[in-house]
């Protein structure tokens, strides 16, 4: 279930641009796949205490229309009807027990599953 927002998540963001708190702010409203849009008008912040804070992005520039590739309509229409709860307020990307979606439970759950030697990170910086 929930690992599917990591992999739904990813194209999106490479494609739309659209930073990490951007995409896990996204509800069903501010998805448009008539027109192939986003709506970008909040954004969730993790503090340090571990409590999120949901409110509009940094800047005005930060609310904006988002135009995607067509290839990503099916996938995205696919995710919405599979794995986002009905209502149009609903989270499009939800963590383990459907609440929003952190960067840490990814981060924990793709290290377990493909752990990185130290040759590869190596490798990985030298590559930036």
């Amino acid at each position: 279930g929930w690992c599917r927002a990591y992999t739904d998540c990813c194209p999106l963001d490479h494609h739309a641009g659209d930073a990490w708190g951007e995409l896990t702010a996204l509800r069903r409203r501010h998805v448009d796949t008539a027109s192939g849009t986003l709506h970008i008008e909040l954004s969730v912040v993790e503090l340090v205490d571990g409590s999120l804070v949901t409110g509009p992005p940094k800047s005005e520039a930060g609310k904006r229309i988002v135009s995607l590739p067509a290839f990503l309509l099916p996938e995205i229409t696919t995710h919405l009807e599979k794995f986002t709860a009905p209502g149009h307020d609903s989270l499009i990307f939800v963590g383990p027990k459907n609440g929003p979606l952190r960067r840490v439970q990814l981060q924990s759950r793709m290290a377990t599953r493909h752990p990185v030697s130290r040759s590869s990170r190596a490798e990985r910086r030298s590559c930036l």
